[in-house]
């Protein structure tokens, strides 16, 4: 788009600025059709929601193979905090103390 030898220079800016607005307008469409996920729904205090939607979840499972979903093994049980929120000072202990390198 910001290339004058394929869209003129005066046309450029303005055609990106619209691909980028209606990009955004996409996505806030399709975002209302998808759910959140369980996790987040638990973590922000909605735990009915979650569990509806993992019994939706393995519903469609056990009638797409036809067969019941195997029992749960045993494992540790996980604690997932409600309310917390993650501060920025939060996010910088974690970029530079904990994972300061990051993965590659």
């Amino acid at each position: 788009m910001l290339d004058p030898n394929l869209v003129p220079q005066e046309w450029g800016w303005r055609a990106a600025f619209i691909i980028g607005g209606l990009l955004a307008l996409i996505i806030i469409w399709v975002r209302r059709y998808i759910p959140e996920s369980p996790r987040w729904l638990m973590t922000h205090g909605r735990p009915e929601e979650a569990e509806a939607i993992i019994e939706e979840i393995e519903t469609r499972v056990a009638r797409d193979t036809g067969q019941p979903l195997p029992p749960v093994p045993d494992a540790p049980h996980l604690r997932l905090l409600s309310g917390h929120r993650t501060s920025w000072l939060d996010i910088g202990r974690m970029l530079f103390r904990r994972y300061p390198k990051g993965r590659r």
